[in-house]
């Protein structure tokens, strides 16, 4: 987690399992925190853990031996992903997916606006499963197991599209306020535009994070057509505040 612009807390060691409910809840730590700015998480388990013999975990911990199996063997690892269902014409035929491998490791990244209004701060996330399967063909999808492209697909997008601030503004961008456009998205520009369109004087800043959710931009006041310098390649996220408020988020690929 980053907070207070530069600071970092993270909690080491930490693993939940998530099933298919409606909430959980999960204790962090203790730490000073004044303002969240993100929240990166790993879907999967590291390559440390992810080939340790699960009967060696207490029977509560997220690694030890679950049912249904969340473990594909010593060489495989852990399922970083299990997804089962119906597919096919009428929901005829079951449907698997089961992800793993290590180089599935996937990293997700949550630029929130949270504050801290006591002694207990509380972040909270959705998750939409909805879009595990955007923009993927599971036409004669049946059953997969270990990193296929569709495997792929469906780890980029809980990546990029299922994770989200709970307390931020809604997916629909009210088009009377400033919001931002960035042209060309992918780049392979060091210096890279962003336009703010219907500008006012209530905005006030847009902050760059890059993959790791780490702030390495903040720009106070900009204006109307605004350049930003990324000299690393990689994904990076831009949010728009509008009297300190987030008004929108946008995922930028510097090639």
């Amino acid at each position: 987690m980053y907070h207070d612009n530069d600071k970092t807390f993270l909690a080491k060691d930490t693993f939940l399992l998530i099933r298919n409910i409606n909430e959980i809840n999960h204790y962090l730590g203790s730490q000073f925190i004044n303002k969240v700015d993100s929240i990166a998480f790993d879907i999967g388990i590291d390559t440390f853990y992810n080939h340790d013999d699960p009967t060696l975990w207490p029977a509560s911990h997220p690694l030890s031996p679950k049912d249904p199996d969340m473990h594909w063997g010593w060489a495989a690892g852990y399922k970083f992903v299990v997804l089962e269902g119906k597919n096919g014409p009428d929901l005829f035929y079951d449907f698997e997916m089961h992800a793993f491998g290590d180089p599935l490791l996937t990293r997700v990244v949550v630029p929130i606006n949270n504050t801290n209004n006591g002694d207990k701060l509380t972040i909270e996330l959705n998750a939409d499963y909805q879009h595990l399967f955007d923009d993927i063909n599971l036409d004669n999808v049946i059953v997969i197991h270990g990193s296929s492209k569709v495997v792929i697909a469906v780890m980029k997008n809980l990546k990029n599209n299922v994770f989200s601030d709970a307390n931020k503004f809604s997916g629909a961008i009210d088009v009377e306020k400033p919001h931002l456009t960035i042209a060309p998205n992918p780049t392979n520009s060091e210096i890279v535009e962003i336009s703010l369109t219907n500008y006012n004087q209530d905005v006030s800043n847009i902050t760059i994070f890059d993959n790791n959710g780490k702030i390495v931009q903040k720009i106070i006041n900009p204006s109307p057509k605004q350049e930003i310098h990324l000299e690393k390649s990689g994904i990076y996220f831009i949010q728009l505040y509008i009297a300190g408020q987030p008004q929108q988020a946008l995922k930028l690929v510097r090639l």
